[in-house]
């Protein structure tokens, strides 16, 4: 979700059987209704899309996916528009800009803290959502992108944790998304 000229809109990546596109929203009531804006960008397949606004270009990041809406989880594509809610998208040259299935699939937001750009990564080496990475982007434009890993969190201090997923970060409060091992209570 984010917000452009007072109006909030949402993006999605998916994936329908022989097509792919990444999907924009309209809020018209939050938190529950949404109108269908355009698609954004059309025949790459991306999963766990961000927007990002960043030295005035808004860049869309998103791991490639397949044409069936799996994804290795090891490429992470970069794309950038002077307009959210435009469908003219440059792909980054550098894409992949990652590949790593440690740390290229988005996992939340791309936030700043402390003036640092931190971009949250999943690890999906072994199991979907094994850990969450940061990873401070230090360089993004047209030409080049360079990001450095800063803190890796796993699953392994928590015996009833099977994943983590997404870490968001806004205006001092933080949202996390697990999973876990089912309890019956």
């Amino acid at each position: 979700i984010f917000e452009f000229e007072d109006q909030l809109y949402m993006i999605h990546g998916t994936t329908h059987n022989s097509e792919s596109y990444v999907e924009l929203f309209k809020c018209e009531n939050f938190p529950s209704k949404w109108i269908h804006h355009s698609k954004l960008i059309q025949d790459i397949p991306l999963v766990d899309t961000t927007m990002f606004y960043f030295n005035k270009k808004w860049w869309i990041f998103g791991c490639k996916g397949e044409k069936d809406g799996s994804s290795k989880s090891e490429e992470l594509m970069l794309f950038y528009s002077d307009n959210p809610l435009s469908n003219k998208w440059n792909s980054h040259p550098m894409n992949p800009i990652v590949k790593d299935i440690t740390k290229a699939r988005p996992a939340g937001r791309i936030f700043i803290k402390d003036d640092k750009i931190i971009r949250p990564a999943q690890n999906c080496f072994q199991v979907y959502g094994n850990g969450i990475s940061f990873n401070e982007i230090t360089k993004l434009n047209e030409k080049e992108y360079e990001e450095k890993q800063v803190e890796v969190f796993s699953t392994d201090w928590n015996n009833d944790l099977i994943g983590l997923h997404t870490f968001n970060f806004d205006k001092g409060c933080t949202v996390i998304d697990i999973r876990s091992k089912q309890k019956k209570f």
